[in-house]
């Protein structure tokens, strides 16, 4: 878990040096909570381990001109065949809005992170970190106000032990923007 820990804060600190140290007044600083389904969809991975919940958080950075960097923990956890499996990525994203100015904004995106996996197998427990990618896309509504809702579709590419454990997750996040701009009606 230390590692784990580790990993988290070199990742943030990387995100604060991209980002020269403070933020930028223009840009809106959001932090949420999402929920949702992963999906593993490669054989034998998802014969190994059932789709389950998904929880995790947000930190993003809004320019509100098109571009966002947003960071993710989440944390997975299902069982199947392969035993018990617990998964927590940690995915820095580069999305772009489409409608930047409007209520409600379509995105696409594209991350990197680090995958922490822990399987326990009969008693066993396997323990690696892998690094993967993520592409993703999805809705955004209620652009200019405090609270802002998402719904995000994405696909995960890494792999555990020699196993491709790509997936889908399917996302809804709340997202709580502490500098609002205020955008008018289209």
């Amino acid at each position: 878990m230390r590692q784990h820990i580790k990993t988290a804060a070199m990742m943030f600190t990387i995100l604060m040096i991209l980002m020269g140290g403070n933020v930028p007044t223009y840009a809106e600083v959001g932090l949420g909570i999402k929920g949702g389904m992963l999906i593993p969809d490669q054989e034998p991975f998802k014969d190994y381990f059932d789709s389950n919940v998904l929880v995790g958080g947000v930190l993003e950075f809004d320019s509100n001109m098109g571009p966002t960097v947003e960071a993710n923990v989440e944390y997975y956890k299902g069982s199947g065949s392969g035993g018990d499996m617990t998964i927590i990525p940690l995915v820095l994203s580069l999305k772009y809005n489409f409608f930047p100015r409007y209520r409600t904004t379509p995105f696409v995106g594209i991350g990197i992170g680090t995958y922490f996996f822990d399987q326990d197998y009969k008693g066993k427990s396997t323990t690696k970190t892998r690094y993967g990618t993520r592409v993703s896309g999805g809705v955004r509504f209620l652009q200019d106000r405090q609270i802002n809702l998402v719904f995000e579709a994405a696909r995960n590419f890494t792999d555990f032990n020699d196993l491709n454990a790509s997936s889908f997750q399917f996302t809804v996040s709340v997202i709580f923007d502490f500098t609002p701009t205020v955008i008018s009606a289209p």
